[in-house]
């Protein structure tokens, strides 16, 4: 930022997003975006990538005048069967991403946070990471007999 970026009188604003996301690869936003003078918003691009289960994601915009504002958005997996095959991928690729450097536990533990999370928006429901947390379940009571 320029030292006179934001001293009077504005010629524009620059807004920098920030973005509150679970799984960061998931949306990507610009670094900053300058919104002009006279004007009071601005679009910016947002770029989605494939996930395995809903996000929510919180973008904030706070600009150097330290005003903010923030809008949420739901990122969705591609649609497929509830049973079969591609249903049985999806979970094996939400355990994988789970599982990643995480304990069986851990990663039934995160699995549950992010189910029973307060702005989930409706991501508990999503079968497939209900599928995954019943599995993880299923296999950390299995560990636990054998030790």
């Amino acid at each position: 930022m320029s030292s006179n970026e934001c001293q009077l009188p504005f010629k524009c604003i620059t807004v920098w997003p920030l973005l509150d996301l679970p799984s960061p690869d998931a949306v990507a936003v610009p670094n900053s975006v300058t919104v002009p003078f006279g004007q009071t918003s601005e679009t910016l691009s947002i770029s989605m990538y494939p996930v395995n289960y809903p996000l929510v994601a919180t973008i904030t915009g706070r600009s150097c005048t330290s005003k903010q504002s923030a809008t949420t958005l739901t990122v969705t997996p591609v649609t497929i069967p509830a049973f079969g095959p591609a249903a049985d991928v999806r979970v094996m690729a939400i355990l994988n991403q789970f599982l990643a450097l995480r304990s069986y536990e851990q990663a039934l533990d995160d699995v549950i946070a992010l189910r029973n999370s307060k702005r989930s928006n409706g991501i508990g429901q999503d079968t497939r990471l209900a599928a995954a947390d019943h599995y993880l379940f299923s296999l950390t009571g299995s560990l636990l007999t054998l030790n």
